[in-house]
């Protein structure tokens, strides 16, 4: 075997250096192993709302006590000023006051309980770093993660027939909760106190943003403009080396 040639030698170190350029560029091109991801969710036409009815439901957690089916909740538009605005801390984030319908439904003088659900994902194998709700209803609410009561506005007021206080829906409320990796259920249980007076004003709705922070061990697909873009980009710097290599011995 001959000695090698000045131009041989440097085509592989040229090759040498192509070749950590292109691993480095495919390490950038995948992200962590292990990321830092938040979910937020907040009250809107992603929430569930299973109806609502006149009578204390036995099951709070059954839509079947509510009207039997879940549909999209609805933005409301039957807004009191008194209500605390969705715009100002903690909510944010897109919240917006929601019902089983935009406009009241029954009479003043009735009580009334709705249900509402948000379900949602964490990834396999994820830690759970924090979660955190923000809450608060028109006129009162419990407040659910997978089927255990996790908070509520003020005790007795979401069931029985005396409240202690009406006006829930002007303050916000908190609490830290843990969903586990995998599908989790946010239940919200909305009692609305009859009035008085049948022509009286009296909506009912809830309002609610959660954040929740997680790293998971998964790592996400690139994202690309196209799905060949990455196998192109790699195809050509192998075809530019090959090239380059061809110029080198002729």
């Amino acid at each position: 075997m001959g000695k090698p040639t000045y131009w041989s030698v440097c085509v592989m170190k040229f090759n040498a250096r192509i070749c950590i350029i292109l691993c480095v560029l495919i390490v950038a091109l995948l992200p962590a192993l292990a990321s830092a991801q938040t979910l937020v969710l907040v009250s809107g036409t992603g929430t569930l709302s299973a109806g609502y009815t006149t009578i204390q439901p036995s099951s709070p957690l059954n839509p079947a006590d509510y009207g039997g089916s879940w549909n999209p909740a609805v933005p409301s538009t039957d807004i009191a000023s008194t209500w605390y605005l969705p715009t100002q801390a903690p909510f944010g984030s897109g919240a917006v006051w929601i019902s089983s319908a935009a406009t009241r439904e029954g009479l003043s003088t009735d009580n009334q309980w709705r249900l509402f659900n948000d379900n949602f994902t964490i990834p396999s194998g994820a830690t759970i770093n924090s979660a955190q709700l923000a809450f608060t209803a028109d006129n009162a609410a419990d407040v659910y993660l997978n089927g255990v009561q996790i908070a509520t506005t003020s005790p007795e007021e979401v069931y029985g027939v005396n409240p202690n206080d009406y006006s829930d829906y002007s303050r916000a409320f908190s609490t830290s909760f843990t969903p586990h990796a995998g599908s989790n259920t946010l239940s919200f249980v909305v009692r609305n106190f009859a009035l008085g007076d049948v022509n009286g004003f009296n909506p009912s709705a809830l309002l609610y943003t959660a954040t929740i922070q997680y790293t998971s061990s998964q790592t996400p697909a690139p994202e690309f403009p196209s799905p060949a873009l990455p196998v192109t980009m790699i195809i050509g710097l192998f075809g530019a080396v090959f090239y380059i290599q061809r110029t080198r011995e002729n």
